[in-house]
């Protein structure tokens, strides 16, 4: 069986001074005849040497345990009062699903990080390099129609996130949202998403071969709607949550982008929403600006993940009062 290590007497340790008694506590594995207050205690106390505390009770002498704990569970039978009191209730009589709770959690936590980063960077990229060129172009820079269609694909194409494997392995610490690293990543790669498209702006110009009136706005339509998706292509692969081996279903999104940026301009379709073939020129600019915004992403990301760092609290000495691990 199992080695019970030392038993201590929690009667008999009320007695000793508090010095004793956190060292007596350390070193026990048992810990007999315990008050609701002793209960708490004991949490309390290893909470306070750092370590991340849970609490598993099932009666109304546990709820001050539960409550002091990081994450107090309950079974599935206990009374309403711990029930009431508990952070997780078990639907039965196995802690693996505690385990689960926490995985799938800090999984969700990174896809719903990653759709954040990706969505809004793009979003503060584009709407940037829309007042730029509103103030350069006599006409608008995307019709109505085209941004619908674009932020359709955009949009479908990010559900792969939340597909079964395109997450990376959950995390091996918490993974909170930390709101300013978030806004700093976000005004970053946004900050890059609009140098790129400004960039891509003075390559349309120069590869429109002299085009005016109309063929230039269908010619200048075609090309940054192009170089959108290009882009958003990018940004959901370098900014996928996790950094292991790109999941399959993410490819097929990714190729699903490339595809209509690629395909939709010269067709039909994009002949009926105002976008014509883009020039050879206009393509060697667009793979050299691709070239270059992927490798700056990664160079970015490279650098460091801020605000995905496990959370301090959650590993370091308590804080006074009522705490929470991360999920």
């Amino acid at each position: 069986g199992l080695d019970p290590g030392e038993v201590v007497d929690m009667r008999a340790l009320a007695a000793l001074p508090e010095a004793e008694r956190a060292v007596r506590a350390a070193r026990g594995r048992v810990f007999a005849r315990c008050a609701p207050e002793d209960k708490a205690w004991l949490v309390a106390r290893t909470r306070a040497a750092g370590r991340v505390t849970g609490f598993l009770g099932d009666g109304w002498n546990d709820v001050p345990a539960l409550r002091a704990a990081d994450v107090g569970l309950c079974p599935p039978g206990a009374v309403a009062l711990a029930r009431e009191h508990a952070d997780l209730v078990l639907g039965g009589k196995d802690l693996g699903a505690a385990a689960h709770a926490v995985r799938a959690g800090r999984s969700g936590t990174a896809t719903v990080l990653a759709y954040l980063r990706a969505a809004l960077s793009s979003n503060l990229g584009n709407v940037v390099a829309m007042l730029v060129a509103g103030l350069l172009l006599p006409f608008l820079p995307m019709l109505p129609a085209q941004v619908l269609v674009q932020n359709l694909c955009f949009d479908l194409a990010q559900t792969a996130y939340v597909r079964r494997g395109a997450a990376a392995r959950p995390s091996a610490r918490p993974v909170p949202l930390r709101t300013r690293a978030l806004v700093r990543q976000i005004l970053g790669y946004g900050a890059l998403n609009a140098g790129v498209d400004v960039l891509t702006f003075a390559a349309l110009a120069w590869g429109a071969g002299g085009a005016a009136g109309t063929r230039w706005q269908a010619l200048f339509h075609a090309g940054w709607f192009t170089e959108n998706l290009l882009t958003q292509a990018l940004v959901l692969v370098v900014l996928r949550p996790g950094a292991g081996r790109v999941p399959k279903v993410l490819w097929a999104a990714v190729a699903g982008l490339v595809a209509v940026g690629v395909a939709l301009p010269p067709s039909p379709v994009g002949a009926a929403l105002g976008m014509v073939a883009l020039p050879w020129r206009v393509w060697a600019a667009l793979a050299l600006l691709m070239l270059a915004y992927g490798g700056a992403l990664r160079w970015i990301r490279g650098r460091g993940r801020p605000g995905w760092e496990p959370a301090a609290s959650a590993y370091g000495p308590a804080r006074a009062g009522r705490g929470r691990a991360q999920p």
